[in-house]
């Protein structure tokens, strides 16, 4: 009798012994298993910020979702002025049921910036930018309750233009830095002739003047002696074609695609030191052969990140699950597509996917 009452004494000691044990395996595997344990994954329940980044060269990121129905108001940089014609009409005739319309705010210049600052006050479903997004934007959009995500659709170039008369060629990143904070201010200092240094720059929201910028010092800021235009038109005509002809030192930068064909100003090469590199295809078309030859961007400089200032287009979204997000998306993957990339190419862009 007590034989039988010691094996059973034992067998609930070991049935007991054994379940803890395959409770604290079920605990230790849950926590092996768990996100908050492995590297380089976040957990889900903790707030983060979305990708900066949504690189588009793998078939498996590009946005395919269905446009939804109705009018979205987009808006943003200059740099995608010469894109928003053919790329509207191509996508209105594929979707008319998906209108997309350009808006601007007719109290400020249009911008990268300001396409930012549109997006972010719910004006407009997504902006289109000729920058990445800085730290304080992304801040700005988290403490408004949502994130902001970037889709990048190809690549584009900074070109730096002054009067074809000027007998300079090319310019290092030290000298262009020098001249737009104010260190430089005759073309004399820089093996030029005794010309006035008249810097032209846009809106200092947009993506190239942020671009130059990221050179500066932290002292240094723009120079007084800048003068500030509306349009590349505008910075064109005034650098090209002068009223008076003592104003022929003008320089200015702006998207590659907007300046390298111009018939009245010159694209100077850039180097980071003295190896320049030109955003053309060289030769350099001399002013009198065009409009009947222009100059072309230089794509392989631009591929192959020799050229210095290259830098991306991107479709910003809020990325708050909105259906101005599922526009926004819709679009990206749209100028992704084939047909987009092919239009981005037409347009004097440099394509980001390769479809081949």
């Amino acid at each position: 009798m007590m034989q039988r009452r010691e094996i059973a004494v034992f067998m609930s000691s070991f049935l007991l012994t054994l379940a803890t044990l395959a409770g604290l395996w079920l605990w230790v595997s849950q926590w092996l298993l768990s996100p908050k344990s492995k590297p380089g994954v976040v957990d889900p329940t903790v707030n983060s910020t979305v990708n900066r980044i949504s690189e588009p060269i793998p078939s498996a990121t590009v946005p395919s979702m269905q446009p939804p129905l109705g009018t979205w108001y987009y808006g943003g940089s200059t740099a995608w002025a010469t894109l928003r014609g053919s790329l509207d009409q191509k996508i209105r005739a594929d979707h008319p049921k998906f209108q997309i319309t350009y808006f601007q705010d007719s109290a400020s210049s249009p911008s990268t910036g300001n396409g930012i600052d549109l997006l972010m006050d719910g004006r407009i479903a997504f902006a289109q930018t000729s920058r990445a997004l800085l730290d304080e934007e992304y801040e700005k959009a988290k403490q408004r309750g949502f994130n902001l995500e970037q889709i990048a659709v190809a690549y584009d170039a900074i070109a730096f233009v002054v009067h074809p008369d000027l007998p300079i060629s090319g310019l290092t990143i030290e000298q262009l830095v020098g001249i737009y904070t104010g260190r430089y201010t005759n073309w004399q200092e820089l093996g030029g002739p005794d010309w006035s240094i008249i810097p032209f720059n846009g809106d200092l929201n947009g993506g190239a003047p942020a671009m130059l910028k990221e050179y500066f010092a932290p002292e240094e800021d723009w120079a007084p002696s800048m003068i500030l235009v509306q349009t590349p038109s505008e910075a064109i005509q005034r650098i090209g074609r002068p009223q008076n002809p003592a104003a022929q030192g003008g320089i200015y930068f702006a998207s590659a695609r907007t300046l390298i064909g111009q018939c009245s100003v010159k694209p100077l090469s850039i180097g980071l030191e003295q190896q320049f590199v030109p955003p053309y295809v060289e030769p350099l078309v001399p002013m009198e052969q065009c409009p009947i030859e222009r100059n072309q961007i230089n794509v392989a400089a631009i591929q192959d990140g020799t050229y210095p200032f290259n830098r991306r287009l991107y479709v910003v979204v809020r990325a708050d699950g909105s259906m101005d997000t599922a526009a926004g998306k819709a679009y990206a993957g749209m100028v992704l597509s084939q047909a987009g990339q092919q239009l981005i190419q037409e347009a004097g862009f440099v394509p980001i996917r390769s479809f081949e």
